[in-house]
């Protein structure tokens, strides 16, 4: 169905555009609980449907010269044993590269 909307005003243009976005979220809506009905019939979960977001844990970068169960990363913030090691050590000394 192909309307002409070169005949209307910018006022029923406006008009017709706030009824089509409405009309969008209701059809979204109702496809969201049909699907949501449907995975409660089957006994679905987030997991079976979406499957589950894990992350790899980043290598450490970092560890303390004389305490190897001490490690970090590079990002995010640091651990307190690590500004105490760099300024006993160094920070080429704690990288797990250099030992």
């Amino acid at each position: 169905m192909k309307m002409d909307f070169s005949n209307m005003s910018l006022e029923e243009l406006m008009d017709a555009q706030q009824q089509l976005t409405n009309a969008i979220e209701n059809k979204k809506e109702e496809a969201i609980a049909d699907l949501k009905e449907k995975a409660e019939m089957l006994g679905l979960t987030k997991e079976d449907l979406f499957g589950t977001k894990t992350r790899k844990k980043a290598a450490p970068v970092f560890r303390h010269p004389d305490d190897h169960s001490l490690t970090c990363g590079a990002a995010g913030r640091k651990p307190a044993w690590f500004a105490e090691a760099v300024e006993k050590y160094g920070e080429d000394a704690v990288r797990i590269e250099n030992q």
